[in-house]
């Protein structure tokens, strides 16, 4: 008798004394993958099917749909389930082995508004705050951009804290504003090269205004009397003669030999007792005397026998 049927077959017959083992192919469902004396294929598994006759293995049952579709039908020992596109109005999000699609949004109870998004197979709109609101109740307002330095009191409205403004709180405010400079926080100026103070208006000279006021960058206005660069020049409304320094305003210092305000009056250090000083250590004296300091008096005849 026949030793054993090839795969994919099965013994429909078995041998006799008067025929031979008949061999018949695997029947849908089945399959065989061996040669043997088997009166049966074996079934396929719960996973999988053979929809033909005469097979060497099953196929594998269909596991998930792609989103958008389900699964339509079941796994069967000779078919397959197949994936079925949602039907308008209805949508599936995820691929797995969903057997329905779900059923798109189509309303919302206030205060709540559908979104933007269209129903697709794939797609449904939801249920969201209108434009400028959030929260659970859709009572917090939304200010897009953020208010760096204050709050968002109604829709792209910000109420801004005490020193700062702008749409969305980031200028700093500074009063009074910064006259020659940058407001860099509240109330606190970044000043211009050659500005100071708290609002940046006080005007800076460098080496300084001794006897008058800086009016402006790097200039002096002198107090009377005084002058220069830096107001260190005093002036002396009637010059100073023969070489004398004006040190203080009106107030000279002579040279040697001079004296006076303005330094006009020559000086005789040993006085002009009978006459003047007519020039530095000069005197001129008076009618009958004479000698450095006029202190000799004069006889003209003489004085045979005793002194002048």
């Amino acid at each position: 008798c026949l030793g054993a049927c090839g795969t994919a077959k099965y013994v429909s017959q078995a041998c006799t004394t008067t025929s031979d083992a008949v061999c018949t192919d695997c029947q849908p469902g089945t399959f065989q993958n061996t040669s043997s004396l088997a009166s049966i294929c074996v079934a396929c598994p719960p996973d999988r099917y053979q929809p033909q006759s005469g097979r060497t293995s099953c196929l594998l049952c269909l596991a998930t749909c792609p989103a958008g579709a389900f699964v339509f039908g079941s796994c069967t020992a000779t078919a397959t389930p197949a994936c079925a596109i949602c039907t308008e109005g209805t949508y599936q999000d995820v691929a797995g082995r969903q057997t329905q699609c779900k059923n798109c949004i189509d309303t919302c109870t206030a205060p709540f508004v559908l979104s933007v998004v269209p129903c697709t197979i794939t797609t449904t709109p939801t249920c969201v705050c209108p434009t400028g609101w959030s929260g659970p109740t859709c009572t917090t307002p939304v200010c897009s951009g953020g208010c760096g330095n204050g709050v968002c009191s109604a829709p792209d409205v910000c109420e801004c804290a005490p020193g700062w403004s702008g749409s969305r709180c980031l200028t700093p405010v500074c009063s009074p504003p910064c006259s020659n400079g940058l407001c860099v926080a509240p109330n606190t100026c970044s000043c211009n090269s050659s500005w100071a103070g708290a609002d940046c208006a006080a005007p800076v000279c460098a080496t300084g205004c001794g006897n008058g006021v800086c009016s402006a960058p790097g200039q002096c206005t002198c107090n009377a009397s005084w002058t220069g660069r830096n107001c260190m020049t005093p002036l002396c409304s009637s010059p100073c003669m023969n070489g004398g320094t004006c040190v203080a305003p009106n107030a000279c210092s002579c040279t040697e030999g001079w004296g006076g305000v303005t330094c006009t009056s020559p000086v005789c250090e040993g006085g002009c007792g009978n006459g003047v000083c007519s020039a530095p250590n000069t005197c001129t004296c008076n009618s009958g005397w004479v000698g450095t300091s006029c202190a000799t008096p004069v006889c003209v005849s003489g004085c045979g026998n005793g002194v002048c």
